[in-house]
């Protein structure tokens, strides 16, 4: 047990190292994608050491994500974002996007079928994101959010 925490300890480590020659978007991005890909990645694997290596490559990808994401967006332009996809998943049906636009990106989320029950008994939905950066950069991203306690959709997958 004490090498997979070590293992956890030491990618969080370089992960911050490597953050203080970024800019403040790139780092925010980079930390807040690397722990959702490593909560997400923790998610696969059947024993402890597989759930650790499958979170430090979720960290990973989602820290290179993150990043990429961080270094065009700015604080308003995620704000922008956020809104849009909560209300997106809340209110519009299938197949129905909402548009966002902000100063450096603007993009939709588009919900792409009803919502429905997981195995832990959440309600889920998936969706389409799609964000295109002031310089003509396009990301979509197909994933799937389910509702949290607070009310709020949280991307899961």
């Amino acid at each position: 047990m004490r090498t997979p925490k070590a293992l956890v300890a030491a990618a969080l480590a370089l992960s911050l190292g490597a953050c203080e020659s970024m800019g403040q978007h790139e780092t925010s991005g980079t930390l807040i994608g690397g722990a959702l890909g490593a909560l997400i990645g923790s998610q696969f694997g059947g024993d402890t050491s597989d759930r650790v290596l499958a979170a430090g490559l979720g960290a990973a990808l989602g820290g290179y994500v993150g990043n990429r994401i961080g270094r065009s967006m700015d604080e308003r332009d995620r704000m922008e974002h956020d809104r849009a996809a909560q209300r997106a998943l809340w209110d519009n049906g299938s197949g129905r996007p909402y548009a966002w636009t902000g100063q450096e990106a603007s993009g939709q989320v588009l919900p792409r079928g009803d919502s429905y029950r997981d195995r832990d008994g959440r309600l889920c939905r998936p969706f389409t994101d799609t964000v295109t950066f002031r310089d003509g950069y396009r990301r979509s991203v197909e994933g799937t959010a389910c509702l949290s306690r607070d009310g709020r959709w949280v991307v899961v997958g």
